[in-house]
């Protein structure tokens, strides 16, 4: 997965963001946080796809729905 495609989802779902060591985002749905996920600022232009999925509790095919809907 490429640090832009990370940054749709994120877009998608409409995930509040904060920048620090990492760039974090977590989606916050009636008050309560739901799911949280980060990336590194590192010059790594890819990440491994398998972790965000973990980390946003979804499997294989919810998480390329997520990458390919508008």
């Amino acid at each position: 997965m490429k640090v832009h495609d990370f940054d749709r989802v994120v877009n998608k779902l409409g995930m509040e963001t904060s920048d620090s060591k990492h760039h974090h985002a977590w989606l916050v749905h009636n008050g309560v946080t739901v799911v949280r996920t980060k990336r590194s600022h590192g010059n790594s232009k890819f990440i491994p796809e398998d972790l965000i999925r973990k980390q946003l509790h979804v499997n294989k095919d919810q998480f390329a729905g997520l990458q390919s809907c508008t």
